[in-house]
């Protein structure tokens, strides 16, 4: 378990299921997203608030409601072969990260 598991675990809950999404794969999606690794070391203290950050270059990480919202729209139903949702998440200049989420 890293030290972020249990913020991770709360924000899906607080955030998320509180709001009214309910779909198990979307939840556990949104649950592995490691976060914390994709803004600058000053915001990793506020990683997992129901707030958007700044990740540099005048772009934010967007709120992690809403990026689960707009997951949920997609409607996704098991069957698609593979799913990389780019919207903008996450930047593409981490190292060793995608903007995919398998669903």
């Amino acid at each position: 378990m890293d030290k972020y598991e249990r913020d991770r675990k709360r924000m899906v809950k607080e955030q998320i299921e509180r709001r009214g999404l309910r779909n198990p794969r979307l939840l556990a999606a949104i649950e592995s997203v490691p976060r914390h690794l994709f803004v600058p070391d000053e915001y990793r203290y506020s990683a997992y608030d129901d707030c958007p950050l700044p990740i540099g270059f005048g772009q934010t990480i967007s709120q992690p409601y809403i990026v689960a919202l707009m997951t949920d729209l997609l409607e996704l139903k098991g069957d698609e072969r593979r799913k990389c949702i780019l919207l903008n998440m996450y930047p593409s200049w981490h190292p060793g990260q995608t903007n995919c989420l398998k669903l």
